[in-house]
């Protein structure tokens, strides 16, 4: 299995700002790792929340017990360089078949920091489990530039 994002269009929000790009969260399935079928072309695997121009990014799956837990970032397609409430935040969603998502991002459990070097921004994250522990990697403000995190995942 495979998770990416695919680009469903250019905006221009301001006249004579430069067109935004908004993308969302595909699924491809392989069964040798090199020949790929995508799941119904430019279909998006999980819903969005802040309406059609939510630009999704960087999903990463952890599956446990059958079920399969999967953190993304996302933001508003325009103004996130420069206002923090536009900035990407860390989504969550979770499938009992890796077809059906059910979004709720309350659910990751982090959110930004007020003061912190992750207080406008939390984004590109990636889980992985290390002995018996599931961790987080993401990055903080301006993209990283600030820094990253490493979390510990309290339950999967």
């Amino acid at each position: 299995h495979m998770w990416y994002i695919f680009g469903s269009a250019w905006k221009r929000y301001a006249e004579g700002a430069d067109p935004e790009r908004v993308y969302k969260i595909g699924h491809a399935m392989s069964q040798d790792g090199v020949t790929w079928e995508r799941r119904g072309p430019g279909r998006q695997v999980v819903p969005d929340r802040l309406g059609p121009d939510e630009c999704q990014a960087l999903p990463t799956v952890l599956t446990e017990a059958g079920r399969h837990h999967m953190l993304f970032c996302y933001r508003e397609a325009s103004g996130f360089r420069t206002d923090p409430t536009r900035a990407y935040r860390i989504g969550y969603a979770v499938s009992d078949d890796l077809a059906h998502w059910r979004r709720d991002d309350a659910a990751a459990g982090i959110d930004v920091r007020p003061g912190a070097w992750d207080a406008d921004m939390l984004c590109y994250p990636h889980m992985f489990r290390w002995r018996d522990t599931a961790y987080l990697l993401y990055n903080g403000n301006e993209f990283g530039r600030y820094g990253f995190g490493l979390a510990r995942l309290a339950e999967v």
